[in-house]
């Protein structure tokens, strides 16, 4: 046993080491650092929901895995005003997804957002609606 002196005192040496669970343990230095980078997730197992909007209507519901991103995308042609909606009581009532003010969609764009709680369901609610088609899809 390797013995260090630390702060004037004999300390015995103890190591860290990674390895597989039947393989010869490698002692963690500045050659062989721990692994950092991050495990891939598993598929979260939600389907997509996808729909048309092309009218003063709302959109399918979608529950997202908590804690994980999900995606938005609308697109298509159209003059209207899309809100990204969600709610707490399984759709009993809805609420524009940012404060401050409604969020609102009126050209094709595509973005990522998360949800922390569980049992969370979000929907697009077109709130006006000129012309056009809105095609949608969200998933995670």
């Amino acid at each position: 046993m390797k013995i260090l002196s630390f702060f004037g005192a004999n300390v015995p040496f103890t190591g860290i080491a990674l390895g597989d669970e039947n393989a010869t343990a490698v002692p963690i230095s500045s050659s062989n650092p721990l692994p950092t980078a991050a495990a891939a997730l598993p598929a979260s197992g939600v389907d997509a929901v996808t729909g048309t909007l092309d009218a003063v209507e709302v959109g399918a519901e979608f529950e997202p895995a908590p804690g994980r991103d999900f995606n938005i995308t609308v697109s298509g042609t159209f003059v209207a005003t899309i809100v990204v909606e969600r709610s707490f009581d399984s759709g009993a009532t809805w609420h524009a997804k940012w404060p401050s003010g409604v969020y609102s969609i009126t050209d094709p764009r595509s973005f990522a957002d998360s949800e922390s709680e569980a049992g969370v369901v979000y929907r697009l609610n077109c709130t006006a609606w000129s012309s056009g088609t809105a095609t949608y899809r969200m998933s995670q």
